[in-house]
């Protein structure tokens, strides 16, 4: 019987120590929200239809990328160096992530592509 007691006065003061906790602060959050947004990035061409990415910022935990592909947000590097073998426009945007899996903050640049690129263009549209 005394097994018992401690389980359920254990259970009971977990119950009570998370029920206490806020949800918010006035002013302060729930400290979840990541306290800097800054999610800019800068593009450098390394060389023909090769680009590199560089997040500006490091406080965060995660960075997810967007390069206009079709496939959305997916997880990236802080320094992120792409291949886009078409030619076109491409809206990147970069995103980070905080604490909580909240998106801190989201920065879009465009990249213009000139030329496709002969051996690895897309096989289905064809080289343009």
């Amino acid at each position: 019987m005394n097994k018992y007691l401690k389980h359920t006065v254990f259970l009971g003061m977990a119950a009570l120590a998370f029920s206490c906790v806020p949800d918010s602060v006035d002013g302060d959050g729930n400290g979840l929200t990541p306290t800097n947004s800054d999610a800019s990035f800068t593009v450098t061409k390394t060389s023909e239809n090769h680009y590199r990415l560089t997040a500006s910022n490091n406080n965060y935990l995660t960075s997810r990328w967007n390069l206009d592909d079709g496939g959305g947000f997916g997880p990236g590097p802080n320094i992120y160096d792409v291949f886009l073998p078409d030619q076109g426009t491409y809206n990147v945007e970069h995103q980070i992530i905080g604490q909580g899996g909240i998106v801190g903050g989201t920065a879009k640049q465009t990249i213009t592509v000139a030329t496709s690129d002969p051996k690895a263009g897309n096989l289905i549209k064809g080289n343009q």
